[in-house]
């Protein structure tokens, strides 16, 4: 039987990991804090990019604005605990 497990939440993606059912692709900031969990692939990196883009609908809306400005102060200032890739 084949099993296919396919999930948007990191946190979905975390508990199922933890959980023992799979391997998966986590993120060292997440993965760090639960030392019951194991590198695979050490020195194997992946790069993600992230977009926030909310719908043409709803750009001019007060409360989706003010998410998008404190999304990017969190960023910004949690940086460090990201890589980020060299351009180009």
């Amino acid at each position: 039987m084949q099993r296919r497990f396919e999930c948007g939440s990191i946190v979905g993606q975390l508990e199922w990991v933890r959980a023992g059912h799979t391997v998966g692709i986590l993120h060292d900031c997440i993965a760090r804090r639960h030392p019951e969990l194991r590198r695979l692939l050490p020195g194997t990196s992946f790069v993600q990019s992230y977009w926030l883009i909310p719908h043409p609908d709803t750009h001019d809306f007060r409360h989706v604005m003010e998410v998008q400005r404190q999304v990017a102060t969190t960023v910004r200032t949690a940086r460090s605990g990201f890589v980020v890739a060299p351009s180009g």
